[in-house]
């Protein structure tokens, strides 16, 4: 029983609480992109799928199923309870009030009932003294409702936390990628772009995707922002858009004095490999016009190539010789040190499109927006729907009541309000 209060103790509760709000705001305030080791082994970069996320979650789970159980049971008791008669005289009420009436008692009896039944109050119980109604009863079920929503919010969301994942994919025109955490491949046949008129910014752009499982199309849909296609609970959404480039790089060997080896082309993000001489050169970035700032932050202050920079890469035998920016028109100056190859970036063509897709699943979203809709359910019975007894004896001339809210009691008084307004026209 001890482990039981334990469980089920508030002070557990928002012990809990808080170390899942100061574990989500560490998730905003830390990019969740960052490479750096310490966030990586802490498993900070990746916060909301974190095992710590996930065990916080969970015992939250737990602290909530004991709560709602050692709650629901007492109101379930409550519920299939039988009324227990008591002498009209007896019955114990915030409201009580006579009304004379002028009409038959039976006729009196059978509008009072027809009322209270238009009003969703149920008959309870009927005796020679007097008639008893009940109206909202299960409105004591809202807060476990609730409870239960949260609960399954939780399943939801740590069912998303250890099968969920987002990831974003540069693919180009014509390339087909491996879906992750799937069994099928995606391919982009075709990328159109529209642009507005002053032909620079883009109105709409649309990627024509197919899904090929054991090497066969089996659906091809075209996406836009905001209109994903879906397939085995996998979605591809719209991100963005670029150009690849190629661009002409010039080898040249230093030593024993300074030759041109050749110029190759090289598509960015490409490798190119010269397995006779055990080189291989890589384009990690291309700025089409290379601005860098008082920070020290690189980017471009256009898509024309005005000032074009590429972030080049030389390895030999595997072993990384050279990393550094080059520009066409500066072709003398590179922040490499003297090696025996030099690379020279000579000229760039745009190339392919590639689009940028978002692909993520959330297994455990339907479960959340049921929870949501539970959720609305169970605080619209706690709120708006009341716990309302009424006691009614009528006799020859008047009608006595007497009557019980468990909230909202001023409103309570319509009820009388309307039964007097009633009586007094039978």
């Amino acid at each position: 029983m001890k482990i039981i209060n334990y469980l089920s103790s508030v002070k557990i509760t928002i012990v809990l609480l808080i170390l899942i709000i100061i574990t989500s705001i560490l998730g905003t305030i830390i990019p969740q992109d960052t490479k750096n080791n310490f966030f990586v082994k802490l498993q900070l970069n990746n916060i909301y799928h974190s095992y710590l996320y996930i065990a916080l979650m969970s015992a939250f789970f737990i602290n909530l199923s004991v709560c709602s159980i050692r709650n629901i049971l007492p109101i379930i008791r409550s519920y299939q309870r039988p009324y227990l008669p008591v002498s009209f005289n007896d019955v114990r009420s915030s409201h009580h009030e006579k009304i004379n009436i002028i009409g038959e008692k039976d006729k009196v009896i059978e509008s009072v009932k027809a009322y209270l039944k238009h009003n969703f109050y149920r008959l309870r119980y009927v005796s020679d003294d007097y008639l008893y109604f009940e109206h909202g009863k299960f409105s004591r079920f809202g807060p476990i409702i609730t409870h239960i929503s949260i609960l399954i919010i939780l399943i939801g969301g740590i069912i998303v936390s250890a099968t969920g994942f987002k990831e974003y994919r540069k693919i180009p025109v014509g390339e087909t990628i491996d879906v992750p955490n799937a069994e099928f491949q995606l391919r982009v046949d075709d990328f159109k772009v529209e642009f507005y008129p002053d032909l620079r910014t883009p109105k709409d752009f649309i990627s024509k995707l197919t899904i090929i499982e054991d090497g066969i199309p089996v659906k091809t849909k075209d996406i836009e922002v905001n209109h994903p296609m879906k397939y085995k609970g996998i979605k591809f959404y719209q991100s963005a858009y670029g150009m690849i480039n190629t661009l002409n790089i010039e080898l040249s060997k230093n030593i024993p004095q300074k030759e041109v080896i050749g110029s190759f082309e090289i598509e960015e993000g490409k490798i190119l490999e010269l397995p006779e001489l055990g080189i291989k050169i890589k384009v990690l970035a291309y700025i089409p016009d290379f601005v860098i700032d008082n920070k020290g932050n690189i980017g471009s202050r256009s898509s024309q190539p005005i000032n074009p920079a590429a972030l080049l890469e030389l390895y030999k035998d595997d072993e990384l010789e050279i990393r550094s920016w080059h520009f066409k028109n500066f072709p003398d100056f590179h922040g490499s040190k003297s090696t025996d190859y030099s690379m020279r970036f000579v000229s760039s063509e745009s190339g392919r499109y590639y689009t940028e897709l978002q692909i993520s699943s959330d297994p455990g979203l339907p479960i959340i927006w049921v929870s949501a809709l539970l959720m609305m359910l169970g605080l619209f019975l706690s709120f708006f729907v009341q716990h309302k007894q009424l006691w009614i004896k009528v006799s020859e001339n008047n009608l006595e009541v007497k009557g019980r809210s468990y909230k909202n009691r001023a409103n309570f008084e319509n009820e009388f309000s309307n039964l007097r307004k009633m009586s007094g026209n039978i």
